[in-house]
């Protein structure tokens, strides 16, 4: 599946590195990176998993090999010739990483890096993403959002709204009435962001970072509805996993938040059952939704977050 990335202008591309690597001879080279897993698998599955990958020839750019130590993490090991620029030993690395993901276990960290930064990763949240009608999309979206909505609405210092979001699922278009509702809540968050010069007021600096994400969680949700294309409405959501990210580094050890866990889990479940059962996952989906946000609801309250 081919996008055309220069007309997706909010599209955030991350940079990645290519790790530290040591000279082995005969002009080659060997690095190491370390795969962690989103769930907890152990060192026996995973190694029949990478066992049963494709065996690479001896021409192949890049040959890799595993080694797991401990359950839901593997080292991979890549050997290549000296001469191979950086972005194709990543785009060599990638094609397997995704399909450790896709067909043994799906990865949370490269390095120490979540898997949803590297392009590879945002290709493949497009690649499922792309067989969907514009309205299942939607959908899709306005999904995400309902689980992000009680963050916005304590950062905002509104009451939430969750659940009568999900409900709209049940009407026809429904999910243009969540994206507006959310729409609007988003709004009520600049004031967290704002500054003393533009009449905001001046917050936390963990509240002002969480609220900036949303703000532009609001920027990217205006433009999936004016665009309604893929590229818009995947990037959306990947900034609700990132925000989600910023609340569990800020907050995990306080309250053990694993929200952004919880997020990759659901866009992946909610995207598979809509290309399998198309209108038929909806009424499923919206349950979902509305119980991974009640999660998010609880563990906001537990946060103290509006009271900080």
């Amino acid at each position: 599946m081919s996008f055309d990335w220069a007309k997706a202008a909010s599209i955030r591309m991350n940079v990645v590195s290519w790790p530290h690597s040591d000279h082995i001879g005969a002009g080659r080279e060997r690095a190491a990176w370390e795969l962690r897993t989103l769930d907890e698998v152990s060192t026996q599955e995973l190694m029949r998993g990478v066992d049963l990958l494709s065996v690479q020839t001896s021409e192949a750019v890049m040959q890799v090999r595993f080694k797991a130590s401990r359950p839901a993490s593997l080292t991979m090991i890549c050997e290549y010739d000296s001469a191979l620029p950086e972005p194709m030993r990543i785009g060599a690395a990638s094609v397997t990483w995704r399909s450790i993901d896709e067909r043994i276990a799906r990865l949370w960290l490269i390095g120490s890096v979540p898997r949803v930064r590297y392009p590879e990763f945002m290709r493949q949240r497009r690649d499922l993403l792309h067989p969907l009608p514009a309205n299942l999309q939607l959908h899709w979206l306005a999904l995400s959002l309902v689980r992000l909505e009680p963050l916005m609405a304590t950062l905002a210092g509104r009451t939430s709204g969750f659940r009568s979001l999900a409900e709209m699922f049940s009407r026809a278009g429904g999910e243009r009435d969540v994206l507006l509702a959310v729409a609007d809540a988003i709004s009520g968050i600049e004031y967290v962001a704002g500054t003393p010069s533009a009449g905001g007021i001046p917050s936390m600096p963990k509240r002002a970072d969480l609220a900036g994400l949303l703000l532009e969680v609001g920027t990217l949700l205006e433009d999936s509805l004016s665009r309604l294309d893929v590229n818009s409405v995947a990037a959306c959501t990947e900034r609700v996993f990132e925000t989600f990210f910023l609340f569990d580094d800020q907050y995990g050890q306080q309250v053990g938040s694993r929200l952004a866990k919880l997020e990759d889990h659901a866009w992946w479940r909610d995207v598979r059952l809509l290309n399998d059962r198309g209108d038929g996952a909806l009424a499923a989906t919206a349950m979902e939704a509305m119980s991974c946000a009640e999660i998010v609801y609880s563990t906001c309250i537990e946060a103290d977050l509006r009271g900080q």
